[in-house]
């Protein structure tokens, strides 16, 4: 391999960089902006924390994998053919990454779309140095490496607003158009420097996987690459995931994303309590006063829909969850909360303990003997019922998990109360603990989307 010399190596070279950086920026979009929407894909899935923050470091299995093999293949087949051929790769790994239905799947996938990358980066390192004379080569394969964090910047601010707006899949499924395009052009434009003399092996001569192999100093940059790399890996994959779930960061904010908000509820009353509450406000809310069993909107019309304490107080929970499946267009979420029959505390509305323990004819004669009031209108619902009526209902891809509770709701509660909500949140996120609190947790929460 030769530096480029002459008018044409002068006037072609920038133009090859350019291509190169374009395709190195390109090629990193989607797989570095999948971590920023790994929030979204969990919920889809009904996948765990650590499910969702291992995405990164399947896709860089490909890499470990493809890199040295990828590199004598550029050196035997030639560069333009392995750039494009890494990016293809690339492109279909996503496309069916965007189609996975299941963890195991989705893994396997991104393992495949890394392969793509481990053929293009080294190849897109030996085209630069093709075209450029030794003093230049560091300070080109610099600038070729910047693609790399641009397109995960690129992909961190793009994938979760298309995420929001198109769903995850049609997200990724977009950034592998884009590198695909880069393919295009790469088969377009890319050509080997005027002075390129492909390399030829002496008789006798070492193998160039021999040589590398042995080398003692390759092997020392490899060793500290290795310590940099999987440190980066590790805050790009989990960083995203730690700032939603425990600084309560969201995804976008609500009011850039959703143009409309409707709030719904069957008294009146309290919509005109919620219509005062609002004064001022400037988002754009609409209230409507329906039974959440039967909503007066069209299939498809909203993003989201969410159910506070919703489905305890409806006379038909079925016809509700049916209803948010109706009107919910396709890729929307669902996010539902509701009190837990059998939890070991007290029964949130009217505060006695043992109420959901009870059969129901008998709870509702215990609370009108103690409380003094009425409990026909409350139906609670444990873990076992919410589950029945999802495997029923119009919505695909649910979690049931034991639902946070935000420590402003501790205002007002003894300090003993209050650091057992704290034991509760933490308890929550332990893989066996929280199977327990689904049975006897205080609130359930489920994230769901329609078929």
């Amino acid at each position: 391999m030769t530096g480029s010399g002459g008018a044409e190596g002068h006037a072609g070279r920038f133009k090859i960089l350019v291509l190169i950086l374009a395709a190195q920026t390109v090629a990193n979009v989607g797989p570095l902006g999948i971590p920023a929407i790994a929030s979204v894909i969990r919920a889809d899935l009904g996948l765990t924390l650590t499910q969702a923050g291992s995405f990164l470091s399947a896709y860089y299995v490909g890499p470990i994998l493809m890199s040295l093999p990828a590199g004598t293949l550029a050196d035997r087949w030639g560069v333009k053919q392995m750039l494009v051929l890494g990016q293809v790769v690339i492109a279909l790994g996503l496309v069916a990454v965007a189609a996975a239905g299941s963890y195991g799947v989705l893994i396997v996938l991104m393992i495949f779309a890394g392969f793509g990358y481990g053929m293009l980066n080294p190849t897109s390192t030996k085209a630069v140095m093709g075209w450029f004379p030794p003093h230049q080569r560091a300070t080109v394969v610099g600038l070729k490496q910047v693609g790399l964090p641009f397109g995960g910047v690129l992909g961190a601010a793009l994938l979760p607003a298309l995420a929001l707006a198109l769903g995850w899949r049609l997200a990724v499924v977009a950034s592998a158009a884009l590198i695909a395009l880069g393919a295009v052009a790469s088969l377009a434009i890319y050509r080997d420097a005027p002075d390129y003399v492909p390399p030829t092996k002496t008789p006798g001569e070492r193998s160039p996987v021999s040589a590398v192999l042995r080398n003692r100093d390759l092997w020392l940059v490899a060793l500290s690459t290795l310590v940099f790399a999987a440190m980066q890996t590790v805050w790009m994959a989990f960083l995203a995931l730690y700032l939603q779930g425990v600084v309560g960061l969201t995804l976008l904010g609500a009011g850039d994303r959703f143009h409309e908000l409707v709030g719904v509820d069957i008294a009146l009353r309290w919509l005109i309590v919620a219509r005062k509450r609002l004064e001022g406000r400037a988002e754009n809310i609409v209230l409507v006063c329906c039974s959440a069993e039967h909503l007066p909107f069209p299939g498809g019309k909203f993003d989201a829909a969410v159910g506070l304490d919703v489905l305890e107080h409806a006379e038909d929970a079925p016809a509700v969850l049916s209803e948010a499946a109706r009107t919910l267009r396709s890729g929307g979420l669902c996010y539902l909360a509701t009190p837990n029959r059998f939890s070991i505390g007290p029964e949130p509305c009217v505060r006695l303990w043992g109420v959901g323990f009870l059969p129901r004819g008998l709870a509702r004669f215990y609370v009108q003997q103690i409380r003094g009031v009425p409990y026909r209108q409350i139906r609670l619902l444990s873990f076992f019922d919410l589950r029945r009526l999802l495997r029923r209902s119009g919505l695909r891809h649910w979690r049931i998990a034991p639902a946070p509770v935000p420590l402003d709701a501790s205002a007002g509660l003894s300090r003993v109360a209050q650091g057992l909500l704290r034991f509760y949140n933490a308890l929550r996120g332990h893989p066996i603990l929280a199977r327990v609190l689904l049975i006897v947790g205080p609130y359930l929460q489920v994230v769901a989307r329609p078929r």
